[in-house]
């Protein structure tokens, strides 16, 4: 047999990762035919690979069903990964998974697709805001994440770019002069002559109203739930939005904080360099910062606000978020 391969889709989350998973699920049996397997690692007919990321910080549980699903594919020559968090885990890891099964000693091929860090930040934002694990509002989320390198990929990619055990490249979102879709060039990278099915874009941007909902929820104690509560509680909001006709699109870019982003991320062009050859603004397709236009809860006319704040205040009391104090049944 020729020598294995392992293609890990490392990342990064809100970056076409649901729909580069439903084009390699959907995709499978054209995947096999050329020798490729995506296993199904949580459980049949899923999507994506969720025990992944568990498996590679040590879960026991998550890392038995990643190595059954491995284990079935022996006859493989090559297996695709994918998870959207795994630009923060440790290759190390990755590798000693591996190590159990039939993959053991492949080299690990590892890809990120990458964002420019405005639209990246601002989807994230929304993101986290309607898993209620976002109190702040969108300024200072962005001041926390830009402290934090978040969006310095130099900093994101260190652990996998430096690793020897897996070879590393980025991928752009959206690169100049290619408007073929991300899972076609995502194919090419990995020199694989398979089409894919392509769905509809998935997980679009939830409206302002929403958002601004979910935000203050988490502050009332939801942020605190554990994560069956949280995911009830997003149902009820999302049925609750639609009944409502909330169909706009969260946005909290304007040029000038698209400005203090860019400039406060200015060493991604070293990056794009190192890995791509050319600056930052020659490979990526980066929006035009003067089209951008906030769509938040701010500014609203009064019945949004109106309706924001009675959305609120049902879904609290049908979600029970309060908690007690010496001062008796108080809202968080």
């Amino acid at each position: 047999m020729e020598t294995r391969r392992v293609l890990a889709h490392i990342g990064l989350p809100k970056s076409a990762s649901t729909s580069l998973q439903a084009a390699l699920a959907g995709g499978r049996e054209a995947l096999h035919a050329v020798g490729f397997a995506y296993p199904e690692l949580g459980g049949r007919g899923t999507k994506d690979q969720r025990p992944l990321p568990g498996a590679l910080a040590g879960n026991a549980a998550d890392r038995a069903a990643v190595a059954a699903g491995i284990a079935g594919h022996a006859e493989s020559a090559g297996l695709i990964l994918s998870g959207e968090t795994l630009s923060s885990s440790d290759p190390r890891a990755l590798v000693a998974v591996l190590a159990e099964g039939p993959f053991a000693g492949a080299p690990v091929e590892a890809l990120a697709v990458v964002r420019d860090p405005a639209s990246w930040l601002n989807s994230m934002y929304a993101f986290r805001a309607i898993q209620f694990l976002e109190a702040d509002h969108f300024p200072r989320f962005l001041d926390r994440q830009l402290k934090a390198g978040r969006a310095d990929f130099e900093t994101v990619f260190a652990a996998w770019s430096r690793a020897p055990a897996a070879d590393f490249r980025p991928l752009p979102l959206r690169a100049r002069g290619d408007t073929r879709s991300v899972i076609v060039r995502v194919m090419e990278a990995w020199g694989l002559a398979v089409t894919l099915p392509e769905d509809e874009t998935r997980n679009p941007a939830p409206d302002p109203r929403t958002v601004e909902v979910a935000r203050r929820l988490a502050g009332r104690g939801l942020a605190r739930r554990d994560q069956a509560a949280r995911r009830r509680a997003r149902g009820l909001l999302m049925s609750e939005a639609k009944a409502r006709g909330w169909a706009r699109r969260f946005s909290g870019l304007d040029p000038q904080n698209a400005a203090e982003i860019a400039r406060r991320t200015a060493g991604n062009d070293a990056f794009a360099r190192r890995h791509w050859r050319a600056g930052w603004d020659e490979i990526y397709d980066m929006p035009d910062p003067a089209t951008l236009r906030p769509a938040t809860a701010d500014g609203l006319p009064a019945a949004d606000q109106g309706a924001i704040t009675e959305v609120v205040d049902s879904l609290a009391a049908a979600l029970a978020l309060e908690r007690k104090s010496v001062f008796g049944w108080l809202r968080a």
